[in-house]
């Protein structure tokens, strides 16, 4: 992770518990995290919430299964998400852990209803998908899982780029 991008956010029933918009994480303090209902309303926290927070909880309405949700601007994974085209390596570690292949969702500017909507639609049922021109978001059953997942998407996105350079993709 550089700095602050990115955004990590946990649902707890009708509560969101989202990172900070702006604020690098090595500053962030547990008293830093922002509360926000489904609606995206402000509870409780100092700071404003995550400029994504719309993809949060476009996600969380999409996908009752959801308990975490990841976005990162990881370097292979957003690289491969301005290929706009999807991440589909037949790998193990793709079909044990993300599933059968990564959308890329159709480009939205950040922070914007339309691109909550667009990644919302693309994730589908799977595990992970590519925001357009931006970056991977991962989900899962809790904060770990879905944190681990971004791992293996990323792993996934750098081995495809080793094997474009060779043209075997």
């Amino acid at each position: 992770m550089v700095s602050n991008l990115g955004n990590f956010s946990i649902r707890d029933s009708d509560q969101i518990y989202i990172t900070a918009s702006g604020l690098p994480y090595e500053n962030q303090t547990p008293q830093d995290v922002i509360i926000i209902d489904l609606e995206g309303n402000h509870l409780e926290g100092p700071h404003q919430a995550s400029s994504e927070k719309r993809v949060h909880l476009a996600i969380y309405h999409a996908r009752a299964d959801v308990k975490a949700v990841v976005h990162t601007h990881s370097l292979y994974a957003t690289a491969w998400s301005f290929l706009q085209k999807p991440l589909n390596l037949d790998s193990e570690e793709l079909h044990l852990y993300i599933g059968s292949h990564i959308e890329t969702a159709t480009f939205g500017a950040t922070g914007t209803e339309e691109l909550a909507q667009h990644t919302a639609r693309a994730l589908g049922n799977r595990q992970a998908v590519l925001m357009a021109k931006h970056g991977p978001v991962s989900v899962g059953s809790s904060l770990e899982e879905a944190f681990n997942r971004h791992l293996i998407v990323e792993r996934i996105a750098h081995m495809s780029w080793l094997l474009k350079q060779s043209s075997e993709l």
